[in-house]
């Protein structure tokens, strides 16, 4: 006989079936990425630039990803309820805002 593994009523990321906890689980990964693009992009700038960058060319990142980071926060505290609607909601929002202030923010 063949004793299951026993797994502590944590679904795994492939035996989740419900779209909800998809969808969230695919907003927070997809703003994870923009908090490492808004972080990184200063770098990349100064990478290719030879000159020194000053405050006002990174600000847009400095704002995105303090936006992104903070969503971020909110929607690990919505996941640890289990509130995955909540978690869609942020995702959506955070990525409005995000090109809002990509576009408009100068």
């Amino acid at each position: 006989m063949v004793k299951q593994k026993e797994n502590l009523g944590i679904p795994s990321f492939t035996s989740v079936s419900n779209p909800e906890i998809k969808g969230a689980r695919f907003f927070m990964i997809i703003v994870f990425l923009a908090l490492i693009r808004c972080l990184a992009e200063p770098f990349r700038l100064e990478y290719i630039n030879s000159k020194d960058l000053s405050f006002t060319e990174i600000r847009i990142f400095l704002i995105g990803g303090l936006t992104a980071a903070l969503s971020l926060l909110l929607m690990t505290f919505f996941s640890f309820y289990g509130k995955h609607k909540a978690i869609l909601i942020t995702g959506i929002i955070t990525i409005l805002i995000l090109l809002i202030e990509k576009f408009y923010v100068d």
